[in-house]
């Protein structure tokens, strides 16, 4: 169901993008480990997928981090607040974003606190990972429940989309990950 008009990707659109991948490109330089460190420390081989789980998320992340509100600056630039909020992706954006916003300044509460943590700056990243995770779902939940679904096949909503998906499923593989790393 086609519910807007199509809009392609801008300069200023672009830029946007290339800029938050720059943030997230220098949250992961700064914060980057050795996988083979982290193999080299793991003691049971049947944890050793999860920690190359664990390196893959501490990979996308930060990235998934700057690109959550860089959508939703995009997708709010031209369409009316009623229509976006009927949009899948923009209500994945907006529920991340917002989450991020809310996590931030607890995280640098953190950090202030306890200045060895900065050590662990990517493993507080993927701790905080489900909650952004389930806000997407509760977006998304409210958008089938009330019927208001309508995703546009247009690049953006689809991209925004995709974000929320990952977002997901980084959700349940860092849960899964804590789990299965408490029981051994």
């Amino acid at each position: 169901m086609e519910t807007g008009h199509r809009r392609n990707l801008g300069i200023a659109d672009e830029m946007i993008m290339v800029a938050a991948s720059a943030i997230g490109l220098a949250y992961m330089r700064a914060n980057s480990l050795d996988l083979a460190d982290w193999l080299q420390r793991t003691s049971h081989r049947g944890t050793r997928h999860w920690i190359v789980a664990q390196h893959i998320l501490s990979i996308l992340l930060p990235l998934m981090m700057a690109w959550t509100p860089a959508l939703l600056l995009i997708r709010l630039r031209t369409l009316s607040a009623r229509l976006a909020l009927q949009q899948p992706g923009t209500v994945a954006a907006l529920a991340g974003t917002v989450t991020i916003i809310l996590l931030t300044p607890i995280t640098a509460i953190q950090w202030a606190i306890n200045p060895q943590l900065h050590q662990f700056a990517w493993t507080i990243l993927i701790q905080r990972c489900p909650y952004v995770g389930f806000a997407v779902i509760g977006g998304w939940t409210g958008l089938i429940s009330g019927c208001r679904w309508q995703p546009e096949p247009y690049l953006i909503d689809r991209t925004a989309r995709l974000l929320g998906c990952l977002w997901i499923v980084a959700t349940f593989v860092t849960l899964a990950q804590n789990i299965i790393v408490k029981l051994t």
